[in-house]
C-alpha cells in the first residue's frame, strides 16, 4: 500500500511541474522593447512662463510672466512696464524695489492682467493701471510708497497689505483706488501718510464697488488733516470692515448702498450717507464728532452708537427710518433729527445729553412729521424726549403702566 502512495506522489509532482514549465514558457520573451517614451507635457508646454530677471522689463506679448529674484531698479526707472493684454505675473514671493518717483508695475495695456505673490517697496505707485478694465491683484505686500494701487472697471483686489506709504508734496496718496464694479476683500491698509496740502485715502471707489472684510487704521496726511477711510459711490456695498483711529470719515457710501457688520471706531465721523442707504448692525464710538450721519431716505437698523463727542445719530435729511438701536454716552443727542418725515422706533437711548431731539419753532429749523414711537430713553442728562409740536409721538410713559403698544419709556 504505501508502495503505490509513493508511486501517485510521483506522478502527481511530475505533472505539476510540467504544467508549470509549459506555463512560464507560454508568457513569451520578458525583455523589454525599449526606452520608455514620456507620457506628460513638460511645465514649458502646460504653461509656457517667461523668466523676468532684471528690470525695467517691458511686456509686449500676452502670456504668463514670473521673477526669479529680487530685483532693484534705478532712481527714475520703471519696474515692469506691460503693454499687452492677457498677462499674468507671478512674483513668486520676491520684491521689487525703486523710487518714490517712479512706477513698479504699470499696466498700460487691454485689461485682463493679473499680478500676484509679492512685495513692491519705495515706488511712487506700487500697481498703476489707471483705466484698466478687468485687473487681479492678489496677495502683495506693498511698503513705504506714495500709493498703493489703481485699478479700472471690473476689477478685483485680494488679500493685499498697503503700509508705510507717503504721498510725495502735491499728489494724494491712495492705497487702493478703483473704479466702477470692482471688489477689494481681505486687505489690510494702514499708517500711510499724504504729503502737507494733499489728502489721504485708504480706500476710494466708484459706483457699484464692494469691500469686503478689510481692516484700516492710521491714516493721515503730514499736515494734521484726517484721512478718509472708505469712500465709495452709489449702489456700493461695505461690508464686515474694521476702520479705526483718525480718519475724517471712516465709511462714506454717497447713496443707494448698503453698509453692514462695520466697526468704525476713533474716527471724526464714523459712518455716513447721503441717500437711499441701509446702514444695519454696525458700531460707531469714540468719534470726535456724529457716530452716523445721514441725509436723505436712509435706514439705521440694528446699530450700536456710543461715546461720540457730538450726536450719536444725526439725520440731517427726510424720510430716514431709524430702529432698534442702541444710542448711549454720546455728548450731545443720542438722536437728533434736523428735518422731517423720519420713523424714529424701538431705540435704547441712554445716558447722552439728551435723548432723542427733535429741532421744533423757536430753534433754526423745525423738525415736522416725524413718528416717534416705542423707544426707551433712560437718564439722559438735559431731557430723554426733547419734541414739539407737529410731530407724531406716541405717549411717553414715565410710569412703566405699559398701557400702550406704541408708548415711548422715559425713566
Amino acid at each position: 500500500m504505501n508502495g503505490i502512495r509513493l508511486l501517485l506522489k510521483s506522478v502527481l509532482i511530475a505533472s505539476l511541474c510540467r504544467e508549470t514549465t509549459v506555463s512560464a514558457w507560454a508568457q513569451g520573451s520578458l525583455t523589454p522593447p525599449g526606452a520608455p517614451a514620456p507620457t506628460f507635457r513638460t511645465l514649458t508646454e502646460v504653461e509656457p512662463r517667461i523668466p523676468i530677471t532684471n528690470i525695467p522689463f517691458t511686456i509686449t506679448q500676452p502670456g504668463s510672466y514670473y521673477l526669479t529674484r529680487s530685483l532693484s531698479a534705478g532712481s527714475t526707472a520703471n519696474g515692469i512696464i506691460v503693454q499687452a493684454p492677457n498677462v499674468t505675473i507671478d512674483l513668486m514671493g520676491f520684491g521689487l524695489t525703486g523710487s518714490n518717483t517712479a512706477l513698479g508695475i504699470s499696466l498700460a495695456s487691454l485689461g485682463q492682467c493679473t499680478v500676484q505673490n509679492g512685495k513692491l517697496c519705495d515706488w511712487g505707485w506700487a500697481i498703476y493701471a489707471h483705466g484698466i478694465d478687468r485687473c487681479t491683484i492678489r496677495n502683495l505686500q506693498i511698503d513705504h510708497c506714495g500709493s498703493g494701487i489703481e485699478v479700472g472697471e471690473y476689477s478685483v483686489i485680494e488679500d493685499c497689505q498697503i503700509l508705510g506709504g507717503r504721498s510725495v508734496p502735491g499728489n494724494h496718496f491712495y492705497g487702493i483706488r478703483m473704479d466702477y464694479y470692482s471688489i477689494v476683500r481681505r486687505c489690510m491698509i494702514g499708517n500711510n501718510f499724504g504729503a502737507a496740502g494733499s489728502l489721504t485715502y485708504a480706500i476710494y471707489g466708484g459706483a457699484d464697488a464692494s469691500v469686503v472684510d478689510c481692516q484700516l487704521f492710521n491714516n493721515a496726511s503730514f499736515d494734521g488733516r484726517p484721512a478718509y477711510g472708505i469712500r465709495l459711490g452709489a449702489n456700493s456695498l461695505v461690508s464686515g470692515c474694521t476702520v479705526r483711529n483718525g480718519h475724517m470719515e471712516g465709511i462714506h457710501v454717497s447713496y443707494a448702498g448698503k453698509i453692514e457688520s462695520c466697526v468704525s471706531v476713533l474716527n471724526v465721523t464714523g459712518i455716513k450717507a447721503d441717500l437711499d442707504t441701509l446702514i444695519d448692525r454696525c458700531t460707531t464710538s469714540f468719534c470726535s464728532s456724529n457716530g452716523i450721519w445721514v441725509d436723505n431716505h436712509c435706514q439705521i437698523v440694528d446699530c450700536n452708537v456710543s461715546d461720540n463727542s457730538f450726536q450719536g445719530i444725526l439725520a440731517n435729511g427726510n424720510g430716514n427710518r431709524i430702529v432698534n438701536n442702541v444710542c448711549a454716552s454720546n455728548a450731545s443727542s443720542g438722536i437728533f433729527i434736523f428735518s422731517d418725515d423720519n420713523r424714529v422706533e424701538g431705540n435704547h437711548i441712554f445716558a447722552n445729553d439728551y435723548g432723542i431731539y427733535l429741532r421744533y419753532w423757536g430753534e433754526a429749523d423745525k423738525a415736522d412729521r416725524n413718528l416717534v414711537l416705542r423707544n426707551s430713553a433712560h437718564q439722559n442728562r438735559s431731557e430723554n424726549y426733547h419734541v414739539g409740536s407737529g410731530n407724531f409721538v406716541a405717549p411717553i410713559d414715565s410710569t412703566g403702566a405699559f398701557t400702550s403698544d406704541s408708548a415711548n419709556y422715559s425713566f
